[in-house]
């Protein structure tokens, strides 16, 4: 499995109550080639929050999402689902 990733800056939209904002970053997460996350990771700045902050909210969102695609793959990848997988199959008759 080769993941690479690419992370861009999105533009931070100023909400309607004219204070906040959405900064954050867009995540394409990519297994062999293929595309597997292609995603916006924001949350909101302004009113005393502090950019900090704003950087380990986007990263703990953005990590959640790499993680959760991790083990989906590991248990796709399972010796053991693949073999039940193939059982299902062979008992379904048509």
């Amino acid at each position: 499995m080769a993941l690479t990733k690419t992370e861009t800056k999105v533009w931070p939209v100023q909400a309607a109550d004219g204070r906040t904002y959405s900064p954050g970053i867009h995540l394409v997460l990519q297994d062999d080639g293929v595309t597997k996350i292609d995603q916006d990771f924001t949350t909101l700045y302004g009113g005393g929050s502090q950019l900090a902050q704003v950087k380990a909210t986007v990263t703990a969102a953005a990590q959640a999402a790499i993680n959760k695609y991790k083990a989906e793959k590991a248990l796709n990848d399972n010796a053991a689902y693949i073999t039940a997988v193939n059982e299902v199959d062979v008992a379904l008759v048509l």
